[in-house]
């Protein structure tokens, strides 16, 4: 059997390990009984901040009681995964640079115009207008806990807080449990930086400002890996309680077939927050995140939404990164 452990210097935090004298789990029942631990995770959350109304980090603070309760794991439909497994063979096939990281091709992006920000969302997100962006390549999915792993063994930095855990840490899932300079840092390895807000936009939006990266239509539970309605608290309607293996919800690829821009894992940027200012965020001591996670709800699903947080903290269970390649 699992039992629950609390981990040092992570208040509210929990993983499951072997109990003594016990043999192991299936891998086929891990994943039900990590709900009963999910509720004591540290997330990547929001709060407004009085002074200035936009939106900060809460301190890694656990997600409203209840989550993880009553939640049972189901698979798609099959005629539904084999839909999804087409729709992600043609992501692959529109790759088109195998790029440093195994497993994780770089997708380009043409440069050219696009729209950034948005005037009907949050104050923090305006203006919307038009800028010129230039050509860069981004990878297909999130940063899975399998290369991260081969970094680590590279280059003996600490490994991701989660690596390990019987679902969190499983090797196609995106890593999770990493600082910015975690980050930052496995991107600089491999030759490439963590992306730009406006390189995620593009990215996620495509030339026309779409809501989402598959368009405008909202949010369905073969498009993203999201939460419950209301926020904070992660469901299982599209299959997966927490984070989803990385090549999942094909359905919801980018035109350029990248995956996952919104949904599974909220996702570094190199970016420091603050309002926008002629065209791009300056100044401030914290970091943006972009894209929302597993739990988020629909307000934070979106391809502009801005979370600003501490870049020190390691220890969020929704939140991972990808890197990019600037192209000439």
């Amino acid at each position: 059997m699992w039992i629950s452990s609390r981990i040092a210097k992570a208040p509210g935090a929990c993983r499951l390990r072997p109990a003594a004298n016990s043999s192991p789990t299936p891998p086929d029942k891990r994943e039900a009984l990590h709900c009963r631990a999910l509720r004591t995770l540290p997330l990547f959350q929001s709060l407004v901040d009085p002074s200035t109304g936009a939106r900060r980090c809460c301190g890694g603070a656990p997600p409203p009681e209840g989550v993880g309760r009553g939640f049972a794991f189901r698979p798609k439909p099959t005629c539904t995964r084999a839909a999804a497994i087409a729709l992600l063979l043609a992501s692959r096939a529109l790759a088109g640079d195998t790029g440093p990281i195994a497993g994780n091709p770089l997708i380009e992006i043409p440069a050219g115009t696009f729209i950034f920000g948005r005037d009907d969302g949050p104050e923090n997100e305006r203006p919307r207008r038009v800028v010129e962006g230039r050509a860069f390549a981004i990878n297909r999915t999130e940063i899975t806990n399998r290369q991260y792993a081969s970094f680590v063994e590279q280059t003996g930095r600490r490994p991701a807080f989660y690596a390990g855990h019987p679902v969190l840490g499983l090797d196609d899932r995106p890593a999770v449990g990493v600082s910015w300079a975690d980050a930052d840092a496995f991107c600089r390895h491999h030759g490439l930086t963590l992306p730009t807000e406006k390189q995620y936009e593009r990215a996620a939006r495509g030339t026309k400002g779409n809501g989402f990266p598959w368009g405008d239509m909202p949010r369905d539970d073969m498009r993203a890996n999201g939460g419950a309605d209301r926020c904070c608290g992660g469901d299982d309607r599209d299959g997966y309680l927490v984070t989803a293996p990385a090549d999942s919800f094909a359905a919801g690829a980018s035109r350029e077939g990248v995956l996952n821009l919104v949904g599974n894992v909220w996702e570094w940027t190199s970016d420091v927050y603050a309002p926008y200012a002629e065209g791009s965020a300056t100044g401030g001591d914290y970091r943006v995140l972009r894209g929302g996670s597993w739990n988020s709800d629909p307000r934070h699903l979106t391809t502009t939404y801005r979370l600003a947080y501490d870049p020190e903290f390691r220890f969020a269970a929704n939140g991972g990164f990808r890197c990019v390649r600037s192209l000439p």
